[in-house]
């Protein structure tokens, strides 16, 4: 399943039934630790809010520069025609900020929101595997 880059969660979570870790999944996923000095994708900003940290437990600050690094990594907010019926749209900062979070470290995501920068059209990148699978999918 493709889903939007920004709306990422917001639509796997509404895909896989809300914010509730599956009773199958009761353990942590860990996510590899972040390195700041990693290349980025096509100069995009770097992510400064730390893998291990749990997306339901961001604060306001986190939050922030997570959906602004989500929304700017993949070129700002538009509407990607992907053909076929299809359409993406990488949803504005404030829309992101509304999310539910699941309990997933950003480390899970962030490669996911990476991979899928590079093909918004794509199918949805192995990268997002992990993310998935702790979000519910």
């Amino acid at each position: 399943m493709r889903l939007p880059l920004v709306s990422l969660v917001f639509a796997s979570l509404a895909a896989c039934g809300g914010s509730e870790r599956p009773a199958a999944d009761a353990g942590a996923v860990d996510a590899a630790p972040m390195v700041d000095a990693a290349p980025t994708i096509d100069g995009a900003p770097m992510l400064s809010v730390p893998d291990a940290t749990y997306l339901d437990q961001l604060t306001l600050d986190d939050a922030m520069a997570l959906c602004t690094w989500m929304v700017d990594i993949q070129g700002g907010p538009h509407t990607i025609d992907c053909g076929g019926g299809t359409m993406i749209t990488i949803d504005p900062v404030a829309d992101c900020l509304q999310n539910v979070w699941p309990h997933c470290q950003v480390g899970l995501l962030r490669p996911c929101i990476e991979a899928q920068a590079l093909d918004e059209c794509g199918p949805a990148p192995a990268a997002c595997t992990a993310f998935y699978q702790c979000a519910g999918g």
